[in-house]
């Protein structure tokens, strides 16, 4: 996956970029990016499962493979973290 967001954009939280996506501008919340240049084409809380129709937002309630929760749910991985875990995976933020 290649994803370039250029020197002064942001993403914000719940912001998506899409694979090979290049964006020079900040992307508000909940914003799905795509494109060069990245242009905003929906909102991460229309995208629905294939299967089940239902919101896959936000992702760490639906996707697993590959996270540090893989064993759990995100919640009690996330209450487990002392501060010290929380900045190492840039979660000092979430409250």
């Amino acid at each position: 996956m290649k994803k370039i967001v250029l020197f002064g954009a942001t993403g914000n939280i719940g912001a998506y970029f899409t694979d090979y996506c290049k964006k020079h501008l900040d992307a508000e919340k909940y914003e799905v990016i795509a494109g060069n240049p990245g242009k905003v084409i929906s909102d991460v809380r229309n995208i629905k499962n294939k299967i089940t129709n239902e919101p896959v937002y936000p992702w760490r309630d639906h996707f697993k493979r590959a996270m540090p929760w893989k064993e759990s749910d995100f919640n009690t991985w996330y209450m487990s973290l002392d501060n010290e875990e929380l900045k190492k995976y840039k979660l000092d933020f979430i409250s």
